[in-house]
């Protein structure tokens, strides 16, 4: 999906809608993304033939009824949790936004020379790892 909410490239196939997708900001998001009220979908027989071949996975005349079942719980679970408000949950932990691990200047710092670390090299060729062909 694109930013402007287009679905035409996102979803191709024929997938009965029962409400419109309706873009809006998410203001309690610090980082202001842009989000969707997702719509509750249904997924038909064609669909589910259609992820299987695209998953290149062999599903069987009666078994079609059994994988649209269980999309379809899917898709109603993951609806049933987008009812939820979490308007006044605060956004999640995220690892890059608050360091836990305390973390070093980044000063230079003395290395191995050249022989030192191809001293214990099995093979080598000038300056270099001479390493097994491994592409033909």
């Amino acid at each position: 999906m694109d930013v402007a909410g287009n679905r035409s490239n996102w979803r191709r196939t024929q997938v009965v809608r029962e409400r419109s997708a309706k873009p809006s900001f998410a203001g309690s998001n610090p980082a202001g993304a842009f989000s969707y009220e997702v719509e509750k979908m249904r997924v038909g027989k064609e669909e589910v033939l259609r992820i299987a071949a695209l998953a290149h996975i062999k599903i069987e005349p009666g078994e079609i009824d059994h994988y649209t079942k269980n999309f379809n719980e899917i898709l109603d679970f993951i609806a049933q949790m987008n009812e939820v408000d979490t308007k006044q949950v605060s956004s999640a932990f995220h690892p890059a936004s608050e360091p836990s691990t305390p973390m070093r200047a980044d000063t230079p710092q003395p290395s191995l020379t050249t022989e030192e670390v191809l001293r214990n090299a099995p093979e080598r060729f000038a300056d270099y790892f001479l390493v097994p062909k491994v592409v033909e």
